[in-house]
């Protein structure tokens, strides 16, 4: 990559942008391996799944849900 490119303000702007976003993006899956790396929450997920495949679960709205949780 030519460098010189970066002198450019635009270019350097959308540069920044592509870095900050790639950022974003392996912070966030970092976040999901360590997630998927805890055995609880993992067992949780995983029953969690099968009772939406058996229709075991409910469909509620964030609003519903706090709305249970009070």
């Amino acid at each position: 990559m030519d460098y010189k490119l970066l002198e450019d303000p635009q270019m350097a702007k959308q540069a920044l942008k592509m870095i900050v976003k790639t950022k974003t993006e392996l912070d966030d899956f970092v976040d999901t391996l360590e997630l998927l790396s805890d055995p609880g929450f993992k067992r949780n997920l995983e029953r969690a799944l099968k009772e939406a495949r058996e229709g075991k679960a409910i469909r509620l709205t964030v609003e519903q849900l706090r709305k249970r949780l009070k």
